[in-house]
């Protein structure tokens, strides 16, 4: 399996940026599948764990098997399939993108209402700490406005007295009726 590109012909061509030129091996001896990367980072998944470089897994039927992150296949045996039709039917097992996805993302310690949890929590966090800023500027700024009008409001204050000891002291002489 791997690229059209590849130096040696390739039974099965796949094409995507995560697939290797030369990505597995697949080899059938005596009805007994197995899978090897030909690479460390030929991304190979057999139900949604990652076949390391040093590994040979059995394939058997119903596997799903993922290579780099967009194919998705189900493997059939058929002398295995023909063992297993009467179980498969009989638990209604059905294998498809979203369910290979969910099993590759629980066999990897992925866990997405965990992972949704912590965003959420993450993301109420940081909201309740833009909230707490916002309520200290706010505060800040209602001081700073108190602080000017009592400031202006000396001002005037002072601005009267001055006016009216003027007006007494005008009158007293006599400049003012």
């Amino acid at each position: 399996v791997g690229r059209s590109d590849a130096p040696v012909h390739q039974d099965i061509v796949l094409s995507c940026t995560h697939i290797e030129p030369e990505h597995c091996i697949i080899t059938n001896s005596q009805n007994v599948v197995h899978l090897k990367p030909c690479s460390q980072t030929a991304m190979c998944y057999v139900n949604g764990k990652k076949v390391d470089v040093n590994t040979k897994v059995e394939l058997t039927s119903g596997s799903r098997v993922i290579f780099g992150k967009s194919h998705v296949f189900r493997f059939l045996n058929p002398e295995q399939a023909r063992r297993k039709t009467a179980k498969v039917e009989s638990t209604g097992e059905a294998t498809d993108w979203n369910s290979a996805i969910q099993e590759l993302l629980e066999k990897q310690g992925v866990d997405i209402k965990q992972e949704m949890e912590k965003k959420l929590v993450a993301m109420e966090e940081a909201f309740k700490r833009e909230k707490e800023e916002a309520d200290r500027l706010l505060r800040k700024q209602k001081l700073e406005y108190e602080s000017k009008i009592v400031e202006l409001q000396k001002q005037v204050m002072e601005t009267s007295m001055s006016q009216s000891m003027l007006s007494s002291i005008l009158s007293s002489s006599g400049l003012i009726d």
